[in-house]
This record gives structure tokens, C-alpha cells and sequence, in this order.
């Protein structure tokens, strides 16, 4: 790699403590893990893109930077074509100004090199809030797709080692958009909770059900086949914190196609639901989970609520023994963030005694 004055972003991921657990829970749990490895280290930033530039000057670098900059901006506001929005006509054209470091990475042989852009996070969001312009919160959570395909007279579920070409492009055109993929394993236990004819009927009970091991807030159910006319169409539905939030159609010359307008839709069912204008919205939520035993808990309580929709932050205001006092920034609602986190699968809605959660009005119980 040759660096004009970047570095490389850091990466961390959370390992639970299965000291206390039975092998068959031990064993079930890395498991999953492999399968959100390659998740997490693949996870790219928001602001961080690779084009590709006919050589490594100036120009061809100054030519690539507004696409780039579209790119992120489809990351951020989950829509696409930008470039033909009136608000940000002047920003596209002015790229340059927002790019806090570049690097190139050599093609091998003759190949022409890519350039690796890192986007100035604080720049943007004020320069999009000062167009008006709603953005997702920072943190979303990564969404667990059941996908059923037909392809002539049989039907089977993406996911395990099955299909790797049609996976990688739904995960590449969920990239585009900020967002992250996770699949079933489709082991026994999976086969034994959840049918293809399932997914393919969009039986929401079934469907959630089987995704309570992987413990996933946000749940894509899709099913993918051919028309008459051989062209492929999807039919999707989204639920979040357990509930259905969102329904569309895509459609594509191929099913990969097919798939990444799929995606486009379910970028568009996150943004008309949580965008918002940045500095818009400034609250707080102030909330008490008990039964927290050890410090993998913690760790993996405190990132769980950051993917909750609508909070842009989450700290730690008081531990008691077991029980931990969290302080939420909100982009949302307070009330709108509560029912979320009334149905998530990993809280339980306690009942609050007088005085006793020292005027703290929320609290729940871990439930794992």
C-alpha cells in the first residue's frame, strides 16, 4: 500500500465468558461466533471508500472524490442517487474539502491502483445538517436475512455454504448502504425451528421464533423466484424489536439484481423510519437493567443498546451489585425508543416498586 497520510482503521470485537457454561452451550455459541466473525471483519466504515483511479495523480484522486462522497452519503441518509438532489448540489462538486486522509493500494501486474478515501465524520453530519438533510443514527444493527429462492421447481434458504455468490451480493449492495448481513447457519437446529415453506409463506411467528438464538433485533424475511418473462422479483418484509415494520417489492434481470434493489428498499424502510436531521433532536432516556452477572454481559448489553434504533449514545451512570443504570442520547422519541426495547428479546419490562429504582421510571431485567 502506498499512503499519502492514512492510517488503518482499528477493529474490536466482544468475546463472551463461557467458563460458567455447559459444553453444549459452549459449543452452540462459537458456533454463532464463526458465523459473525467474518461480520465483523469485514466491517467497513462509514466513511472509509475504495474507487478506482486510472493512475495515482492528482487528478484521476481529484476526479474520484465526489463519487465517493455519494457513496458515504448513501451510507448515511440510506438513499441513493444524490447527485440529483437540489440540497446537495454544492457539496458533491466540493468533496475534496471532507477528505481527512487517502491512501492507494496497488493493483497487482499492470493493473491500475485503488484509491482508499477516509471522510472527515463530524464535517459531513454538520454539512448535512445544515442542508436539512436526515441521517441514520451511528449505530445500526446488523439485520438477519432469511431469504427463500426458487430456482425452477425447488426451493431452498440462503445461507450455510450454499450459495455464496447469491450472499455476497446481497451483502455487498447492504454494504452500500451502511448496513450489515448475517445469515443462518441452517444447521439442525435451524431446519428442525424453520421451514422454507415458512419464509416463503412470510410466516412472521415462525420466522422470529427461529431467529431468537442469533439475537437479532432487526429480522429480513424475503423470497426470491422468476416471473413468466424470466425476470426475477422479491417480495420482503423487515421486522424490528419483533414487530413488523416494513413490506416491498424488488425486481432485477437476475437474481442478484433482484437482490440488491432488495436492499436498496430495505435502506429506505431503516431511513423513512429513523433518519433524522443531525443536532435536531438532542434527549435523553435514563433506564435500570437488573440481573447483569459478569462483565461479558456488560460489554455485550452495552452494544446491544447502541444498535437500538434511535440512540446515538450510551453510557454507564450507576452499577449496583447486579444492576446497572444506563444514560441513552437519543435521535429519537423517548417513548419511540421504549417500545423498541419492550420488544427486544434480551430485556424484560420489570414493574417499578415506589422508590425503589431511586427515580428511575424504566427497568427491565437481562434476559439471555
Amino acid at each position: 500500500m502506498v499512503a499519502g497520510n492514512g492510517l488503518n482503521p482499528q477493529r474490536s470485537c466482544y468475546f463472551t465468558d463461557t467458563s460458567r457454561q455447559g459444553p453444549a452451550v459452549m459449543i452452540r455459541k462459537l458456533c454463532l461466533l464463526c458465523l459473525l466473525w467474518p461480520l465483523t471483519l469485514g466491517a467497513q466504515s462509514l466513511f472509509d471508500v475504495r474507487v478506482p483511479v486510472a493512475n495515482g495523480g492528482a487528478q484521476a484522486r481529484e476526479q474520484a472524490m465526489p463519487a465517493a462522497l455519494e457513496q458515504v452519503l448513501a451510507r448515511l441518509t440510506g438513499q441513493g442517487g444524490l447527485a440529483a438532489d437540489e440540497r446537495l448540489r454544492d457539496l458533491l462538486p466540493r468533496a475534496g474539502r471532507y477528505v481527512q486522509r487517502y491512501s492507494y493500494e496497488q493493483g497487482e501486474d499492470d493493473a491500475p491502483p485503488t484509491l482508499r478515501l477516509s471522510f472527515d465524520d463530524r464535517a459531513l453530519r454538520a454539512a448535512l445538517a445544515e442542508r436539512q438533510v436526515p441521517v441514520w443514527q451511528q449505530g445500526k444493527p446488523a439485520v438477519l436475512a432469511w431469504v427463500a429462492v426458487e430456482q425452477g421447481r425447488e426451493r431452498d434458504l440462503l445461507g450455510g455454504e450454499d450459495d455464496p455468490a447469491l450472499r455476497q451480493a446481497m451483502r455487498e449492495a447492504a454494504r452500500d448502504y451502511g448496513l450489515a448481513l448475517l445469515f443462518p447457519l441452517l444447521d439442525l437446529e435451524d431446519r428442525r425451528s424453520i421451514r422454507v415453506s415458512d419464509v416463503w409463506g412470510g410466516f412472521a411467528d415462525s420466522v422470529l421464533t427461529a431467529s431468537r438464538r442469533y439475537e437479532a433485533s432487526a429480522v429480513l424475511s424475503a423470497r426470491l423466484n422468476q416471473d413468466r418473462a424470466g425476470r426475477w422479483q422479491g417480495a420482503w418484509r423487515l421486522y424490528l424489536g419483533g414487530e413488523a415494520a416494513a413490506a416491498w417489492q424488488s425486481r432485477g434481470e437476475s437474481a442478484q439484481g433482484a437482490l440488491a434493489d432488495g436492499m436498496r428498499g430495505l435502506a429506505q424502510g431503516f431511513a423513512a423510519r429513523y433518519a433524522v436531521v443531525p443536532g435536531q433532536r438532542e434527549e435523553r432516556l435514563r433506564l435500570r437493567v437488573e440481573a447483569v452477572s459478569q462483565a461479558s454481559d456488560y460489554a455485550w448489553l452495552q452494544q446491544r443498546l447502541a444498535e437500538v434504533p434511535g440512540v446515538s449514545g450510551v453510557g454507564l451512570a450507576r452499577a449496583e451489585g447486579r444492576d446497572l443504570e444506563f444514560e441513552l442520547a437519543l435521535d429519537l422519541a423517548p417513548e419511540r425508543v421504549l417500545g423498541t426495547l419492550d420488544r427486544v428479546p434480551w430485556l424484560r419490562r420489570q414493574e417499578v416498586q415506589a422508590g425503589g429504582t431511586a427515580g428511575v421510571p424504566h427497568l427491565y431485567r437481562l434476559s439471555r
